[in-house]
């Protein structure tokens, strides 16, 4: 079967693309023809940039994270956020890559199957982010650059907490699985 498209994007409502994003993304994939799979660089709202990237996440991470912990008060969930990544250049095999913005090509996305359906909220773009990287080479692209608004499972009320809670659930327990990445 064909692929639907070229490349499919995955785009959160409260995910700004830079002017240059696309573009940047786009001629990427098409320097990389091994990549199935790329995600951008966040601009905070001061300004500093991070890896829209993740560790796999350990018990405790989770739980300090869906607590409201942050970088500026853990260096566990620095570590867990990839803020070491400071260099202008792409780190190939990131171990998971967020889905406020994925870039994929279209016949790996289509290979894929899109999202488990048996998450809902939390942890569906971990899972999707997994399994790409076991068709091929990921890629985090810090040119390719977004403004992220959301996040802050603590701050929404605790029917957001219990559906981060399920669906960290289920993550590990598929990653547990069909094996982890090394950290």
């Amino acid at each position: 079967m064909a692929p639907t498209a070229d490349y499919f994007m995955v785009l959160n409502p409260d995910v700004i693309l830079a002017a240059d994003a696309l573009t940047t993304g786009l001629v990427f994939m098409r320097e990389n023809p091994e990549v199935a799979l790329i995600g951008p660089a966040w601009i905070e709202a001061d300004g500093t940039m991070r890896p829209a990237c993740y560790r796999e996440p350990d018990l405790l991470t989770l739980m300090l994270r869906g607590l409201g912990f942050t970088a500026n008060n853990s260096q566990r969930i620095a570590r867990y956020e990839c803020r070491d990544w400071d260099a202008p250049v792409p780190v190939y095999n990131p171990p998971l890559i967020s889905g406020s913005c994925m870039l994929f090509r279209g016949d790996a996305y289509d290979r894929l199957g899109g999202f488990d359906t048996g998450y809902f909220l939390y942890f569906e773009d971990f899972d999707l982010s997994r399994r790409a990287s076991r068709m091929g080479v990921s890629a985090y692209v810090p040119a390719m650059q977004v403004r992220h608004h959301g996040g802050g499972v603590a701050k929404k009320g605790w029917r957001h907490w219990l559906w981060f809670v399920k669906s960290a659930i289920r993550y590990h327990w598929r990653a547990h699985n069909q094996g982890r990445y090394d950290n």
